[in-house]
C-alpha cells in the first residue's frame, strides 16, 4: 500500500508497487521472502503456483537486497510455488535465477496508473458538446478532438462521455433512438454517417486517455413540452407505462423490473459493441425533490411489488441497490476489465440523520433520492464513486 513504511530503510520512504521490500532474513543465500500483489494459489503442499508481483533476494548484510532490475509485469506472473524457491542457494544459483527471471521483465514496463483523473464530456443540451445540435459532421469531430487535446495537454488521463442522456443515443443503438443534442431532430442519424461513441473512443487511444461510457439510467424527458418533437420509437411514446411523472420531468420507474432490464441490456449493447474503459452512471436516480408542486406518484408500482417492504423509502432503496449490483454483475459477465462507477450526489447522509453520516446538514441521497451509495462501496457493487459536489469550499451546510 502506498505510504507503508519500509523496514529496513531507516524507518524512512514509503513502499510503492513495483519496489522490492527488505524482508525477514533467515540466513545467508535464502530467498527470505515474497510480496505478492494476489493471495497465493495452492494446489497442495508441494505444487501449485504464485502469482509474483516482486521477488526479493536477500544476500550479504541485513537489508542487502540482490533483487533483479525490472521484475515487474503489468500482468502477474506464475512461478514455481514457494516451496520449490525457498530452498538454499549459492550466490552463483542466485546468479543463474536471475538470468532466468530477466525475460519476464520485456513483459510490460509501463508503471501503473495510481491516479484516476478524469473530465466530463456533456451532450445534454449542448453543454460541452457539441456546442450546437445539427452542426456538420466535420465540425463537430474538430470541436471533440479540441476538447479531447486540451485534456490530454492538461494531464487528465480519462473521459466520461455522455452517450445517453434522456432514453436516446449519442452512438448508433438498436435500441434508442439517435439524441437531438446531436442532429437538430431526435431519432435523425448524422449524414455522412458518423457515430461520436467510436469516434471518440479511437481518438482516445491515440492521446493516452480512457473512454467512459457515460449514462443517465432513468431520465426519460426532461420536459415533456418537448414530447411533441421526440421520435415516434422513443419509450416515453412506446411505453407511457414505464414513466413517473414531477413536475415537466418524466423519468423511467426504477420499481419496474422491465425498465430495468430494458437499461441494463442498453449497457450490455453497448458493452459488447464499443471498446469502452468504463461504465458509469450519474446521479439520476429517483428525481430530486420538488422545490414546489406534488412529488412522483409510484402508489401502484409499490402495491403491485412491495417484495415485503412496509417502508416506502426502503423499497425505493431497494429498487436502486438491486439495479446497481445487476448492472455490476452485467459488466462483470460482458467484459470483467471494464471499470463501473457512479457519481452520487455528495451528501451520502448526515450526521445528524445517521452517526456514520458526514458533518453536514444538506440534502442527503440515501433519503431523498434513494441512493445509498455508502451500501454499494460497502457490497463492492462499484469500482468507484466520484461525488458530485456542487459547491465551494467555506460552503456552511457542507464545507
Amino acid at each position: 500500500p502506498r505510504g507503508r513504511k519500509a523496514p529496513g530503510r531507516n524507518g524512512s520512504g514509503s513502499v510503492q508497487p513495483g519496489h522490492p521490500v527488505p524482508v525477514r532474513k533467515d540466513g545467508e543465500g535464502f530467498i527470505s521472502g515474497i510480496r505478492t500483489g494476489r493471495p497465493h494459489l495452492p494446489s497442495g503442499p508441494h505444487g501449485g503456483t504464485i502469482l509474483v508481483r516482486e521477488l526479493a533476494l536477500e544476500q550479504g548484510e541485513a537489508g542487502a537486497l540482490l533483487t533483479p532490475a525490472g521484475i515487474r509485469s503489468s500482468s502477474p506472473t506464475c512461478f514455481p510455488s514457494a516451496p520449490m524457491l525457498a530452498l538454499p542457494l549459492s550466490l552463483r544459483s542466485l546468479r543463474w535465477l536471475c538470468l532466468w527471471l530477466l525475460p519476464w521483465s520485456l513483459l510490460g514496463q509501463t508503471p501503473p496508473k495510481r491516479e484516476l483523473r478524469g473530465a466530463w464530456i456533456a451532450t445534454f443540451g449542448n453543454i460541452d458538446w457539441p456546442s450546437a445540435s445539427n452542426l456538420p459532421v466535420a465540425t463537430q469531430q474538430a470541436e471533440l478532438l479540441a476538447l479531447l487535446d486540451q485534456l490530454q495537454a492538461a494531464g487528465f488521463n480519462a473521459v466520461f462521455f455522455q452517450v445517453r442522456s434522456q432514453c436516446d443515443a449519442l452512438y448508433a443503438s438498436p435500441l434508442e433512438p439517435w439524441s437531438a443534442d446531436l442532429t437538430g431532430r431526435q431519432g435523425r442519424a448524422p449524414s455522412p454517417a458518423f457515430d461520436p461513441l467510436e469516434f471518440i473512443i479511437a481518438a482516445c487511444r491515440q492521446r493516452g486517455l480512457e473512454l467512459h461510457a457515460w449514462f443517465n439510467p432513468f431520465r426519460a424527458v426532461s420536459n415533456v413540452a418537448s414530447l411533441a418533437s421526440f421520435a415516434p420509437d422513443h419509450l416515453a411514446r412506446t411505453r407511457p407505462e414505464w414513466l413517473l411523472a414531477q413536475g415537466s420531468l418524466r423519468i423511467l420507474d426504477p420499481g419496474l423490473p422491465a425498465v430495468q432490464d430494458h437499461v441494463i441490456n442498453v449497457l450490455e449493447d453497448v458493452l459488447r459493441r464499443y471498446d469502452v474503459d468504463g461504465i458509469h452512471f450519474d446521479d439520476y436516480f429517483y428525481p430530486y425533490p420538488p422545490s414546489s408542486g406534488a412529488p412522483f406518484n409510484d402508489d401502484a408500482t409499490f402495491a403491485a411489488d412491495p417484495r415485503g417492504f412496509t417502508n416506502r423509502g426502503d423499497w425505493r432503496r431497494d429498487n436502486i441497490n438491486r439495479f446497481i449490483q445487476r448492472s455490476h454483475d452485467r459488466v462483470r459477465a460482458v467484459k470483467p476489465w471494464v471499470k463501473f462507477g457512479v457519481s452520487p450526489f455528495g451528501i451520502w447522509r448526515n450526521r445528524g440523520s445517521d452517526p456514520s453520516g458526514s458533518a453536514t446538514s444538506g440534502l442527503q441521497s440515501y433519503s431523498d433520492i434513494y441512493a445509498d451509495s455508502r451500501k454499494w462501496i460497502q457490497q463492492a457493487w462499484v469500482d468507484y464513486l466520484t461525488p458530485q459536489l456542487y459547491w465551494s469550499i467555506g460552503f456552511s451546510i457542507a464545507n
